[in-house]
């Protein structure tokens, strides 16, 4: 507190051209023009943070003792003689939450560590070697400015774990225009959840929502009291990728926020201070109940599989495997009581078998291993 206007947070002294009490300069007149020159040899880094050209800012400015400052001034340093004209550096992808099939919005880092200033670049990317999407970016960066560029949404099939590749285009360098980004599958859960929800002063602004791929809400809840301890049971389809979103209309959203499956796997939680919200991505694998009596005994082998799936005691049965998009890859009906299924066409990953029979129906999760 207390710091003015011109305070920026994190803005640190890193070092005194001209030492710590400064030198000395006359005539001091108004109107006089003071020329000198300096040299100054950059580090690397300082005390093991490596040093960015582009946050450096050179401040000069008067005393006339050796600590009140009368005035002051500052600029960032123009430079030149860089090896290329033209030249972006992909940075870095920003990270991406776990994910299990919704699309994504990737977002990267862009330099201009050329000479020219860039107004247009066309940026490649895909995810897992996917087909590729070509986005052109447009604004005007000089020289060492850099930008966080949001490219448009992406499909992709899902993988344990998951690789964006974004190269850019137009330039004179190659070396540095490629940069990748991982992400993991989201862990599967049941598909009975808990909520705890606990609201704040302003219950009313509170309100959640469970989506699956397609954007169709498959559960919601709102209009809730004031500093209410909520225990709210969810039942999702079992067999797809959903996405629990959370919203405070105030963004000042208070009071702790869990939801967790029969198995205690947290999904989501906040202490709290969630602002306007919050939001996480799952998948779910169906269990089988003790009721069903037509599936009793029905068990898959070897899991992990990689060319041979075995299902056994589902005689007249129909089995279905889906992907994580929720997307039909293998189906076999009216199966023998011991059947064999070749899987060796499926790429490798976590998918769901479903086996269904006189209206019972079970849903595990199956790996895939090449």
């Amino acid at each position: 507190g207390n710091m003015g206007n011109e305070y920026v947070h994190q803005h640190r002294l890193i070092h005194m051209v001209t030492g710590q009490w400064g030198e000395s300069i006359s005539p001091t007149t108004t109107g006089s023009f003071i020329d000198r020159t300096y040299t100054y040899t950059i580090p690397a880094d300082y005390n093991g943070i490596a040093c960015e050209l582009e946050d450096l800012e050179l401040v000069v400015f008067m005393t006339e003792t050796t600590q009140e400052l009368i005035s002051g001034n500052g600029s960032f340093p123009t430079y030149s003689n860089f090896p290329f004209q033209n030249d972006v550096t992909a940075r870095y992808v920003v990270d991406i939450p776990d994910n299990c099939g919704f699309e994504l919005e990737p977002q990267v880092n862009i330099q201009n560590t050329g000479e020219n200033p860039v107004t247009s670049l066309d940026i490649d990317y895909s995810v897992n070697g996917g087909p590729v999407q070509t986005y052109t970016w447009t604004g005007n960066l000089t020289s060492l400015q850099n930008e966080t560029v949001t490219l448009p949404a992406i499909s992709y099939d899902v993988q344990e774990v998951n690789t964006v590749t974004v190269t850019l285009q137009n330039d004179e360098d190659n070396s540095n225009n490629t940069t990748e980004g991982t992400f993991n599958r989201t862990e599967i859960v049941t598909n009975e959840l808990t909520l705890l929800l606990n609201t704040d002063g302003q219950g009313a602004q509170v309100s959640w929502e469970i989506l699956d791929t397609s954007n169709n809400v498959v559960d919601s809840g709102s209009g809730y009291g004031n500093n209410q301890n909520l225990n709210i049971p969810i039942t999702t389809p079992g067999g797809g990728c959903y996405q629990f979103n959370l919203y405070d209309t105030g963004g000042n959203g208070g009071g702790s926020v869990v939801l967790y499956d029969t198995q205690s796997n947290v999904i989501y939680q906040s202490s709290g201070d969630y602002g306007e919200g919050g939001s996480a991505n799952f998948a779910t694998e169906g269990f089988l109940g003790t009721g069903d009596a037509a599936l009793s005994g029905v068990s898959i082998y070897p899991n992990p599989a990689s060319q041979i799936l075995n299902v056994v005691n589902a005689e007249n049965a129909s089995v279905l495997i889906y992907d994580l998009l929720g997307r039909e890859v293998v189906r076999l009906d009216q199966i023998e009581a011991n059947q064999t299924i070749n899987v060796a066409a499926l790429q490798s990953g976590t998918y769901l078998v479903k086996i269904a029979k006189d209206n019972a129906i079970a849903v595990e999760k199956l790996v895939i291993s090449k």
